[in-house]
């Protein structure tokens, strides 16, 4: 579930990670979110990566900027966004946990958000957003951000392997800057339809 004043989304297509290429025209088929990105597609992939399907719900409560990609480049576009965020974080001197989230939505749209430090409440003009996953798959990559692009159409590849079906909203969660960028950590999680 995806709550804000762009209304409330519960399912629809995954279509976004991080990366070099411009967004992909929006489609049902559940594809990659990179087709035009190669990578070797292992047998093996859910050893290789060490991904999780997690049936716990999690629910994360933003505060950030966002809006449609119009078939703009992903990292670009979210960068702008991201950048706008900090600077009214900076502006109104918002304690934060310092952690971004990038949110890819249904019909092209992003959103980059950052957590508040727990008892702060002002957000200045930055807007509010809860994302839930009730079922989610979750796998941590290590690397640079530049290699986000080959992980995201393996890990569908994996989920289709395994029958499961991606729906939205999809999220890469940034860990804290490594100036070493092989050491850098994303977490990604997918939210996924209830089996039952």
């Amino acid at each position: 579930r995806w709550s804000t004043r762009w209304g409330r989304f519960r399912k629809g297509d995954c279509q976004h990670g991080l990366g070099q290429f411009a967004a992909p025209p929006q489609s049902s088929d559940l594809k990659s979110p990179y087709p035009n990105s190669r990578c070797r597609l292992s047998t093996d992939l859910d050893q290789d990566m060490q991904i999780d399907i997690i049936e716990a719900p999690i629910r994360i409560s933003l505060v950030g900027c966002g809006g449609d990609l119009d078939g703009d480049v992903v990292a670009v576009v979210g960068k702008r966004f991201m950048d706008k965020m900090w600077r009214e974080v900076q502006n109104r001197g918002l304690k934060t946990k310092g952690i971004n989230h990038w949110v890819y939505l249904p019909g092209s749209r992003i959103f980059t958000g950052v957590e508040l430090a727990d008892g702060v409440s002002e957000r200045g003009t930055l807007e509010e957003s809860d994302v839930c996953l009730d079922r989610y798959l979750k796998y941590v990559h290590t690397g640079a951000y530049s290699t986000l692009p080959q992980i995201w159409p393996q890990l569908f590849a994996l989920l289709k392997q395994r029958g499961e079906i991606p729906t939205s909203p999809c999220l890469e969660i940034y860990g804290h800057w490594n100036d070493d960028p092989a050491k850098c950590e994303t977490t990604i999680l997918i939210a996924l339809s209830r089996t039952d």
